[in-house]
């Protein structure tokens, strides 16, 4: 083995990593957050459109990042009700 017992080769990584525009590969940390800063960043976008609010009901991009934020980390936090605020389309987003 030309490697020493406590290094890694890049292939022996346990998972591949991703690599940025800048051709450097993102730490799977880097990977998690970004995850987590899109589906976020995707949910709020869906939640502001208006057919994701019920007939006659409009919603803050406040309220929409509120919720999408809760919905991704699964904390059942709302500011709005849902059941009431939100149409099948924003249901099925959330």
């Amino acid at each position: 083995m030309g490697a020493n017992a406590g290094e890694m080769t890049r292939g022996a990584l346990p998972f591949p990593r991703t690599v940025n525009g800048n051709g450097r590969a993102l730490a799977p940390e880097q990977v998690l957050v970004l995850g987590f800063a899109g589906a976020i960043t995707v949910g709020t976008i869906l939640l502001s459109l208006p057919i994701a609010h019920a007939p006659g009901k409009s919603v803050s991009l406040l309220d929409a990042l509120f919720t999408a934020v809760s919905a991704v980390c699964v904390t059942g936090l709302v500011t709005v009700d849902t059941r009431t605020t939100w149409s099948t389309f924003g249901h099925a987003v959330i």
